[in-house]
């Protein structure tokens, strides 16, 4: 009963509770102007391995720092098969990394813009050979990723940033690890979301 109570008493008052908040110009956290804008979204990249190609997803998401910088953090994961040979037996190939991205925006409130970001993280890639009773071989890397993007703003909220990308790995011998070398380039496509 006293829940009851409770709910009717909420719907009554909360039309007027809502009205002073507004007039009294209360920050809340989704508003048309946000206090700290953001953006992010998810992400496709099609990736070039010496000898292969395969596809990554994952996305994106930070902080705009005024209208030109950005700091955030992104993250992609191999989702396609990549199969390498290493002494002859068909060797399957993962990987996924992330870290913190910065990036500058030119002229973010026009239609077109343009976007240079660099991703600098830690990742993680493994090989297993097709071999009954193979053991997986993990390793760890370091890796750098800058990107120019150019960037459409389809609303003031939804923008698609079509991306080139640059995949700097070191810190493991993946060629011998895994069985190939995972850097290379790739070309992406974020969808992102966030006013500006």
């Amino acid at each position: 009963m006293f829940l009851r109570m409770l709910f009717v008493l909420c719907l009554v008052h909360a039309p007027g509770l809502l009205a002073a908040a507004e007039k009294a110009g209360t920050q809340v956290l989704f508003d048309a102007k946000p206090l700290y804008p953001t953006q992010g979204g998810p992400g496709i990249k099609w990736a070039g391995f010496p000898g292969s190609s395969a596809t990554l997803v994952g996305g994106v998401g930070g902080l705009l720092v005024g209208e030109r910088w950005n700091i955030g953090v992104g993250s992609y994961s191999l989702s396609s098969e990549l199969v390498t040979s290493q002494a002859g037996v068909p060797r399957d190939v993962g990987m996924s990394y992330g870290g913190v991205s910065l990036g500058a925006s030119f002229y973010p409130r026009r239609l077109f813009y343009f976007n240079v970001a660099t991703l600098v993280g830690y990742g993680q890639a493994w090989g297993i050979s097709r071999r009954l009773g193979a053991q997986r071989d993990v390793a760890a890397f370091a890796i750098l990723e800058p990107e120019f993007c150019w960037v459409v703003n389809f609303t003031k909220e939804v923008r698609l940033a079509t991306s080139l990308s640059l995949r700097i790995i070191r810190g493991a011998d993946l060629g011998n690890t895994v069985g190939m070398n995972l850097e290379g380039t790739a070309l992406g496509f974020t969808l992102l979301y966030g006013r500006l």
